[in-house]
């Protein structure tokens, strides 16, 4: 009796063996640690691993050691779970559109997706109102990723929640990141990487979007139409730090929609080599601008300059209030707000010149 009690456990436990093995793939390898539980994938177990803890609230980490390719797509939705995607930095994700969801490479509507070190793209085709990376809530995270889309659809699109980048390219989308029908609660963090060579802004506050948050610290937002630009009432920009250069058009606007916006540029940030609408354009009435001592926005002379002006005012007609077309150094700090109608400025610094 006692050895049919001792081979009923053994058999019981060899079944439980066999349990977590389906659940986590024969590849996944699954190692625990206070820091969270780390599994070392293939591209064959990748869909079924990440799929088996998105429900299940904890803190993962999943190294891909290879490349996955017509991947399906994923989306977190639990509040709870932390995922950490790790690739080799040079091995690839590309997506195939679908036409269900999910609707983009990674979805984010609640919890935190962190994307590490690792090539994101398309398979095939071109995406139509769509983006490769899609944050509706939670956070999404990318530090050493080069995402590429192929020339067609945006890079991160938004409606909610937070998107931070450390590092990385984010390149051949339209936009580089565009928050669209977002109501508050959307924040866009740059402290590291690049945003180049996309066919509208590199970082937008789009359609729709109220009181949305962007800071840039770090980094560099380059070659693109715009560089950064806001069509959102009551959004805020904070430029600290980084580098804003050779974009198209121009290098940091807020259009007519953008009511009662703020924009501050400050820090060690550099704007520079702008095109035809220069460095800085503020049009949105109620909207204010604080140009602060330490940050840098080029004028129309040198090696650096933007095109036509360093910082412009217009009224809602389009008809410029305020000019400055020489640099604006270190040591500068200018400030103006437009009126209530859009048509008069306030309290402006020392230094700005009328049309």
């Amino acid at each position: 009796m006692k050895e049919f009690r001792k081979n009923k456990v053994r058999i019981m436990t060899g079944l439980m063996v066999i349990a977590a093995l389906s659940l986590f793939g024969a590849c996944s390898n699954p190692s625990g640690s206070d820091s969270g539980v780390t599994y070392s994938v293939t591209a064959a177990d990748f869909k079924s691993t990440i799929e088996s803890i998105a429900n299940t609230p904890g803190k993962y980490t999943i190294n891909l050691t290879d490349d996955l390719y017509n991947y399906s797509g994923f989306y977190l939705d639990n509040a709870g779970v932390s995922i950490t995607v790790n690739g080799t930095g040079v091995n690839n994700i590309t997506w195939k559109p679908a036409d269900v969801n999910p609707g983009s490479l990674f979805s984010v509507n609640s919890g935190s997706l962190i994307l590490k070190n690792i090539k994101l793209g398309l398979s095939s085709g071109n995406l139509t109102g769509q983006s490769l990376l899609w944050i509706s809530g939670g956070t999404l995270e990318i530090s050493g990723v080069t995402l590429d889309n192929n020339g067609s659809g945006d890079g991160v699109g938004m409606s909610g929640g937070s998107f931070k980048m450390s590092g990385g390219t984010i390149q051949n989308c339209k936009s580089g990141v565009i928050a669209n029908n977002s109501t508050g609660n959307v924040s866009i963090t740059m402290t590291g990487g690049l945003i180049t060579g996309n066919t509208e802004t590199g970082i937008a506050l789009g359609s729709d979007s109220t009181s949305g948050n962007v800071t840039i610290s770090g980094g560099t937002i380059s070659d693109n139409n715009d560089g950064v630009s806001s069509i959102g009432e009551n959004s805020q920009i904070t430029v600290k730090g980084g580098l804003i250069t050779g974009n198209t058009r121009t290098g940091i606007v807020l259009w007519a929609d953008c009511k009662n916006c703020k924009l501050a540029v400050g820090g060690n940030a550099v704007v520079s080599c702008n095109g035809s609408m220069g460095g800085v354009t503020i049009n949105g009435i109620g909207s204010q601008f604080n140009k602060q001592q330490g940050s840098i926005i080029y004028g129309t002379d040198g090696t650096n300059a933007n095109t036509n002006y360093a910082i412009m005012v217009f009224n809602t007609s389009w008809e410029p209030l305020l000019v400055r077309t020489n640099d604006a150094g270190k040591n500068d700090i200018l400030s103006a707000e437009l009126n209530a109608a859009g048509d008069t400025v306030a309290n402006s610094s020392a230094g700005w010149g009328t049309p």
